[in-house]
C-alpha cells in the first residue's frame, strides 16, 4: 500500500504494544477539530504552571516550518488552528484538497480492554527535520476515545527532549526541554479527533539544537493527581520515508510505558518494544505529531548567509502551465547564492544578481508560502 494513499479505511491485524491489536485507517471525515479549554506549561514532567484559560485564536496562516511531523497533514500553508490535509512536499496534490493525505491509524478500535489502554506514557523520536525552528509554536495531534465508557474531562501532557535512541534502547528522552499540558472537556461522542495548539503567548517549547528529538505524550484522567486514563489514546503514524530532511526520521523502535508492568511514567530500555505493521505498512510507527515553529528550513533550502537587509516579494497569477508563483529576493549579497523555497516545497538555489536581485519560481504551482528559511523570511501567495 502506498504512503501518498487515497482516503478509505483499511482494518488490518498488527502486533503492537505486547498484543494482537486491530489498526483502522483514519481519513479526515472520519476525525473531528476540538481543541483543549486550558492550556499549562509542564515544568518538569508531571509538574504543571498554573492553568490558564485556551483562547482560539482567528486562522492566521504563518510562515511555520517542521521541527518533526509524524502526522503527514501536508498542508500547502500551515495554520495556528488546524491543519488541513494537502500535499505540501512534493507537489501532488494541485487542486482542491480534499483530505485524502489523513492516513492515521487507530489501535484497538473494537474498544476491548488491553494493553494500549494501559499506558500512562508512550514516547518515539529520533533526527530532527534539517534546520528546524528554534522554538516549538504549534503541536497538532491525532487521538481517539472509547466507546461504552462514561464521558470525562481529561489531560494531555507532551513533553519534548533533546536526545533519543530507539534504536539500541538506551534512551527515551533526556535534557528536557519544555512542555505543555492541554485540559478539554469530555467529547460528546466517542471517536477521532485531531487537535491544534497554538503554543505562543508564554507555552513554545524550545527546539532541540542538537538534530535528535524525543517526543513523550500521554492521557490523564486527573494530571495533578497522577491519575491516567483509560479512555483516550493516540493515533499512531511515522515519519515519510525519503523526506527525512522535511519531517525527521524516526529510530527503529519507540517505548510503551506498560510493556514493563510497572506503568510508572518513566519510559525505560525494558520498555522499548514499539515497532509493527500498520495499516499495511511494515514500518514502524509512534504517535502522530506534528510540531512547528516558525522560521527554519524545514530541510536542505539553505543560504550562504544573510545581510540583514533582504526582503521577500511574492506572486501569484494564471498562466498557460496553470498557477505560476514567483519569489523575488532583493538587496541580496551580489554573487552570494539563496535558496528560496517554493509552495510545493521545491528549494531554489540562485545566486544575487549584481543588482543583488534573485529570483525562483514554479508552475504549475499552488496557493502557499514562498521563503528563504536561511533568513527568515517568507511571504505568503493564493493561486487565482
Amino acid at each position: 500500500m502506498l504512503r501518498n494513499g487515497r482516503n478509505w479505511l483499511a482494518a488490518v491485524a498488527v502486533m503492537a504494544f505486547a498484543g494482537s491489536v486491530m489498526a483502522t485507517e483514519i481519513a479526515l471525515e472520519d476525525t473531528t477539530p476540538i481543541w483543549p479549554t486550558h492550556i499549562a506549561k509542564v515544568i518538569a514532567p508531571g509538574v504543571r504552571g498554573p492553568w490558564v484559560e485556551y483562547q482560539i485564536p482567528e486562522v492566521q496562516p504563518v510562515a511555520l516550518g517542521p521541527v518533526w511531523d509524524s502526522y503527514e497533514a501536508d498542508p500547502t500553508t500551515w495554520n495556528n488552528v488546524d491543519n488541513i490535509a494537502c500535499e505540501y512536499y512534493t507537489p501532488y496534490c494541485l487542486g482542491q484538497c480534499d483530505g485524502r493525505r489523513y492516513r492515521w491509524c487507530n489501535q484497538n478500535c473494537d474498544g476491548t480492554d488491553n494493553d494500549f489502554f494501559r499506558n500512562k506514557r508512550i514516547g518515539t523520536g529520533g533526527a530532527t527535520a534539517a534546520s528546524p525552528p528554534n522554538q516549538i509554536t504549534v503541536a497538532t495531534f491525532i487521538w481517539g476515545s472509547r466507546e461504552n465508557l462514561p464521558a470525562e474531562e481529561f489531560q494531555y501532557e507532551l513533553l519534548v527532549f533533546d536526545t533519543y535512541d530507539g534504536t539500541g534502547c538506551t534512551d527515551a528522552g533526556s535534557n528536557f526541554m519544555g512542555g505543555v499540558v492541554l485540559s478539554f472537556a469530555a467529547p460528546i461522542n466517542p471517536g477521532f479527533y485531531r487537535t491544534t495548539a497554538d503554543l505562543t503567548g508564554g507555552f513554545e517549547i524550545p527546539s532541540p539544537g542538537t538534530g535528535r528529538i524525543a517526543i513523550q505524550s500521554g492521557f490523564y484522567a486527573d494530571y495533578d493527581n497522577d491519575i491516567y486514563s483509560t479512555h483516550k489514546y493516540s493515533g499512531l503514524w511515522f515519519t515519510k520515508e525519503g523526506y527525512e530532511n522535511q519531517m525527521g526520521n524516526q529510530d527503529d523502535l519507540g517505548f510503551d510505558d506498560f510493556a514493563a508492568g510497572n506503568n510508572d511514567g518513566v519510559l525505560d530500555a525494558g520498555e522499548c518494544i514499539f515497532s509493527a505493521p500498520v495499516c499495511g505498512n511494515n514500518i514502524l510507527v509512534g504517535a502522530a505529531i506534528l510540531l512547528l515553529g516558525e522560521g527554519g528550513g524545514g530541510g536542505p533550502c539553505n543560504s550562504d548567509g544573510c545581510n540583514g537587509n533582504e526582503s521577500l516579494k511574492a506572486s501569484a497569477r494564471a498562466k498557460g502551465c496553470g498557477c505560476q508563483v514567483k519569489g523575488v529576493l532583493k538587496n541580496a549579497t551580489p554573487g552570494a547564492v539563496y535558496g528560496i523555497q517554493l509552495p510545493s516545497g521545491q528549494c531554489v538555489t540562485t545566486a544575487a544578481n549584481n543588482r543583488g536581485k534573485a529570483k525562483a519560481k514554479e508552475c504549475p504551482s499552488v496557493s502557499g508560502n514562498v521563503s528563504v528559511p536561511t533568513c527568515g523570511l517568507s511571504r505568503a501567495v493564493n493561486c487565482p
